[in-house]
């Protein structure tokens, strides 16, 4: 949430986590600082440390599993951390080499998301992994808020259909020279009908939003505006399998 000129966290084993490890930019979700009283809370408890905290940034670690050794770090302060098994040398080097190839691999993972983020439109410039690990010619379509991207994926020439929910792990740049039919991004006429649709894994069964995969659009408020509209615009074989054809 926003407070006094920053983002602030309730969550603060996993905020240090992610600063240890420089994961660089992560998606979070944006509260309102009124509607959680926990930021309130935490932000009162705060107080008296936060001038040696540098402002929020670094924090006190107390060991719960003192048989676990835990790497220093340079987000913890030492004068209100509580830590009695520290890695060895040798593993804390180990431990830092690792941090820095991690470092390396979000740098270039974050650079790589802008990239596809900023060719939203351009036909065929990128493939998508599909769960049975077959790349296929893709179009980015949309970015979402959560990290994730909507996709226009091609098999041939003449059948789209639509990944609504990809990661930036599952896209890479097109190794085909196969060309990709352009389209224009909207709800018009020029926006090819899709004939099936990838369901990525993990993504829950029951609808949020009733979202419809051939038009590529929000047709409603409930999930069953979703069947109501399937009935009045889309005829039964226009629902094809991407595998059975």
């Amino acid at each position: 949430a926003w407070q006094d000129g920053a983002f602030w966290s309730i969550d603060n084993r996993r905020t240090f986590v992610y600063k240890h490890c420089r994961m660089g930019r992560i998606c979070v979700e944006v509260c309102s600082w009124r509607d959680c009283p926990e930021f309130e809370m935490k932000w009162k408890n705060g107080l008296p440390t936060r001038v040696d905290m540098d402002g929020g940034r670094r924090v006190g670690l107390c060991q719960r599993l003192v048989d676990i050794p835990l790497p220093r770090s340079p987000v913890m302060h030492k004068d209100y951390t509580s830590v009695q098994a520290y890695m060895s040398e040798e593993d804390q080097y180990l431990h830092d080499s690792a941090l820095d190839q991690l470092a390396l691999r979000r740098c270039r993972a974050a650079a790589f998301e802008d990239e596809v983020a900023a060719s939203v439109g351009v036909a065929g410039k990128y493939e998508a992994l599909l769960p049975n690990e077959e790349w296929l010619p893709a179009t980015v379509l949309r970015a979402h808020a959560d990290g994730t991207f909507e996709a226009q994926i091609w098999r041939g020439q003449s059948t789209p259909f639509a990944y609504p929910q990809i990661s930036p792990s599952r896209l890479r740049l097109a190794t085909s020279s196969m060309p990709t039919p352009a389209f224009a991004i909207g709800d018009g006429p020029a926006l090819p009908k899709c004939e099936t649709f990838v369901m990525p894994p993990g993504v829950r069964s029951s609808l949020s939003i009733p979202w419809c995969a051939l038009c590529l659009a929000v047709v409603g408020l409930e999930a069953r505006a979703l069947r109501e509209h399937e009935r009045c615009q889309h005829s039964q074989h226009t629902f094809g399998c991407l595998t059975c054809g």
